[in-house]
């Protein structure tokens, strides 16, 4: 270690990449549980060891700590440097009023690492549009405006965020295209946000920053290991905590009231059942419209773009039942005829819903028969 005290802000994965083999640590959890009674820290503190610990503290171990304790740990951790108790002290992703404390502790003796996510490439972008090709129907301009989006970040020409609005009717690809973005760039799990949840008091503290121990998005994005971030269902927020994404959307940082996270050269991808563009103006308003990168529009399915995906849906769902039904579902549900009623269906999602009732009923009527 070249600092007595290191800050890694980002996933859990990574953390434990920096800790050494072979050594003494002191959990920070442990480390307050001992403390809450002065005895046996007392005693802890008569057993010197003869090997200085690591002190460790996770990301999770702050939430649960009274903020008074983490007031107080800078002054904590210095005494047990001096003293030789502990060695070094590695911190993952700590409240925002405790790096200042540090900072202030220490100055000099404190290194910080930032996790660098992987940038994107025209490797990149290749699989995406690959990826894209093979899994969505009837949306091929969409991937022209997405490559054309996400493009500049090849070239590195900014840190910002790309922030994109998938906007059109349900059921045609928008969250499947964030998901193939994602997993294109073999950066790790999507962190994906279903906004339609975001109704109640309960989440105006998840956004902005409640008490430390409860859940927040901020959270969240500091321990994200990939960097494409998907709002679901932008257009089902409530307006009064659209004011939450301004510097993530502008700056790309994320500022609570107890966190602040960088989120450089991300892909933030929002979705929603919008009509139009001026439909996207009125319900969000100048101030969040305008950083917004882009507007993909994805259209409604064409007769030939239903018939694409019954082909592909029949032959993906078939494959999956018993080998003794496969025959039986083949003579009683026709691909040709599913074909042939593909204007019935809207959407996607209409489709596989249907293809997988009409074999379900098909199997269950056959069970019926032979009792």
């Amino acid at each position: 270690m070249s600092s007595l005290n290191t800050i890694y802000y980002g996933p859990t994965k990574e953390f434990d990449k920096l800790i050494e083999e072979d050594v003494n640590i002191l959990n920070l959890r442990n480390l307050v549980k001992m403390m809450d009674s002065m005895e046996s820290f007392d005693k802890w503190l008569e057993n010197k060891p003869e090997i200085p610990y690591i002190l460790l503290c996770y990301g999770e171990s702050f939430y649960s700590i009274r903020e008074h304790f983490i007031e107080n740990l800078p002054n904590v951790i210095n005494y047990l440097l001096k003293n030789e108790y502990i060695d070094n002290c590695l911190m993952q992703n700590p409240p925002s009023a405790l790096i200042q404390s540090m900072k202030h502790v220490f100055q000099e003796d404190l290194e910080e690492i930032e996790y660098k996510h992987q940038n994107i490439n025209k490797h990149g972008l290749m699989k995406i549009a690959e990826k894209y090709k093979d899994q969505i129907v009837g949306q091929d301009e969409a991937l022209v405006e997405i490559l054309s989006t996400l493009y500049p970040l090849v070239n590195k020409l900014d840190e910002k965020p790309i922030v994109m609005m998938f906007y059109g009717p349900a059921g045609v690809g928008k969250t499947e295209t964030a998901k193939i973005i994602n997993d294109s760039l073999d950066q790790g799990e999507i962190l994906r946000q279903q906004l339609s949840m975001f109704q109640t008091a309960d989440f105006a503290s998840y956004l902005f920053g409640g008490t430390l121990e409860a859940p927040s998005l901020a959270k969240e994005l500091m321990k994200r290991e990939g960097n494409v971030i998907l709002f679901d269902e932008f257009n089902r927020c409530s307006p009064y905590l659209y004011s939450a994404f301004f510097q993530m959307f502008d700056e790309g940082k994320y500022i609570d009231k107890n966190y602040e996270v960088k989120l450089k050269n991300s892909i933030i991808i929002c979705t929603a059942n919008f009509e139009s563009r001026e439909e996207i103006f009125g319900t969000l308003g100048a101030p969040l419209f305008s950083r917004f990168d882009h507007f993909i529009a994805f259209n409604d399915l064409s007769t030939a773009a239903k018939q694409t995906l019954i082909k592909n849906k029949y032959i993906e769902i078939l494959e999956a039942w018993d080998a003794n039904d496969i025959e039986m579902i083949k003579e009683n549900v026709r691909l040709e005829e599913l074909i042939a009623q593909a204007d019935f269906f809207t959407n996607a999602r209409n489709i596989e819903k249907g293809i997988k009732g009409k074999m379900a009923r098909t199997v269950v009527l056959d069970m019926l028969e032979e009792k």
